[in-house]
């Protein structure tokens, strides 16, 4: 089911039922994180981006207790 369906575009509620239908799974960040991309006209690396710089903080945690361990 979606979540907070009312607020959503109807665009973004078309697409979100055709990936759910496809997929058979609900809505995941990477779709947002690809509309965001999408949206600021970002390159086709964008969504990437800006998973990759929201994730550094914990990739930079792990490999520092690797190298502690």
């Amino acid at each position: 089911a979606l979540i907070a369906a009312a607020r959503l575009p109807v665009a973004l509620l078309d697409i979100v039922r055709v990936g759910e239908g496809l997929t058979g799974q609900p809505p995941s960040s990477e779709l947002a994180l690809a509309l965001v991309a999408r949206q600021l006209d970002l390159p086709r690396e964008g969504a990437f981006a800006l998973h990759a710089i929201g994730r550094t903080a914990g990739w930079l945690g792990h490999a520092l207790e690797q190298s502690a361990a």
